[in-house]
Order: C-alpha cells, then structure tokens, then sequence
C-alpha cells in the first residue's frame, strides 16, 4: 500500500514498514537494552478469531477508502474488490496471518 509513505514518510515501501524500524526507534530516543520478539497470528475462517478477523477488515477497508483516494491509492474498482475479499474472507479455506514484533527496553534516566 503506497498510501502510508505518500502520507507520512515514515513509512517505507517494503513488506515491513515501520515495524523493520522499531528498534531503531527506541534507540534514538535513548532507550537501552532494546529486545523484541516476534509473533506470528493466524485467522481462519470458521473460528471465532477468524470471523473477529473478517468483521475488522471489513471495517478497515469500508474506512480506509478515502484515505486511499486522497493519495491516488484506490482502484477505480475498489468495490468490486471489497466485495471479494468479504466473500473470499468466508470460503472455509481461508487464513491470514499476521507477523507482529514486540520491542522494549530501559527507558532514559
């Protein structure tokens, strides 16, 4: 998604964004001894964690749409893709899963 670099340069276009930066960031504010673990989540279709999963995006993806526009970022046929990914989001073998990572440290005295 491009929308996320054009709005705040912060953000890079790779598979990572901000998260490859994290430790980095922590650091340049002066905490210490920064450490992070990494998770990966998994949401399929037909569980209760799969359907929490289906209901958020649909959320994202009905909101982000401005966003999207304001930054040159959305097809012209956005809609028919919202329709897909809900429709695709409850076919039983769906599944997503989320790398998310973790940092802390010791904060600045």
């Amino acid at each position: 998604m491009a929308a996320l670099p054009r709005s705040l340069p912060l953000f890079a276009l790779e598979h990572t964004g901000v998260i490859a930066h994290l430790g980095r960031f922590l650091r340049q504010y002066g905490v210490k001894q920064v450490q992070s673990k990494a998770y990966a989540l998994e949401f399929r279709a037909g569980t209760r964690e799969g359907q929490a999963y289906a209901e958020d995006m649909e959320h994202v993806y009905r909101t982000i749409r401005p966003f999207l526009e304001k930054w040159g970022c959305s097809s012209k046929d956005y809609q028919a893709i919202y329709q897909q990914l809900l429709s695709e989001m409850q076919q039983s073998g769906f599944s997503s899963t989320w790398e998310l990572l973790t940092a802390w440290g010791k904060k600045p005295r």
